[in-house]
């Protein structure tokens, strides 16, 4: 029995020797506050009840839909990869020109590589370079049309997982029929981006 009792003592004594900072943290007092980017700590190296700050991340945007969202950096920083694979197999994108002459729209095809992709512009400048860019970079899942979106093809209605409007809507005197004509031809459970460029107030 004492044989017993001294290595049980040997035994704990390691363990704390080993791992002191189990001991130590396990007597701090319970924080009841969830800090999403982890706890600050003491010099002990245990957590205290302080948030960290969320980290400082660029305002670049990520040109893909992430439907269970994007994946993070070492940073804390979302970069543009998703957590999961998506299930966007058709995008539409509306006024390729505003996005610089369909350069946006190509990025487009390097995070859905298996979607087929369709930018449509009224601009025939921006569809020409559209077009030359597609052909220098040899893609061929995405077809550049000249047309507005009140033109948008009675084939396509409900065709779309994912329509894009970015730097469009605000440049238009009534973007209403737009609007009207991209939820048209998107899919009841498809998603939508918008980005408009407003004056600063």
């Amino acid at each position: 029995m004492l044989q017993y009792i001294l290595l049980l003592a040997v035994t704990v004594i390691a363990i704390q020797a080993r791992s002191p900072l189990i001991y130590e943290c396990s007597n701090k007092p319970v924080c009841n506050i969830y800090c999403k980017y982890g706890y600050h700590v003491d010099q002990d190296g245990c957590d205290i009840c302080k948030c960290k700050q969320p980290p400082h991340c660029s305002n670049v945007m990520c040109a893909m839909y992430c439907e269970h969202g994007f994946q993070v950096g070492a940073d804390g920083c979302e970069i543009c990869k998703c957590n999961q694979p998506h299930k966007i197999r058709t995008i539409l994108d509306i006024g390729c020109h505003g996005c610089g002459v369909g350069r946006i729209t190509l990025n487009m095809d390097k995070y859905s590589p298996d979607a087929k992709l369709i930018g449509i512009d009224v601009d025939n400048f921006a569809i020409e370079t559209a077009l030359k860019l597609k052909e220098e970079e040899k893609i061929t899942n995405i077809e550049f049309y000249l047309m507005g979106a009140e033109d948008l093809k009675h084939k396509w209605i409900r065709l779309f997982d994912w329509v894009t409007i970015l730097t469009v809507l605000h440049d238009l005197p009534n973007p209403d029929p737009c609007l009207q004509q991209a939820l048209r031809v998107m899919k009841d459970d498809g998603v939508m981006t918008i980005l408009l460029c407003l004056p600063p107030k």
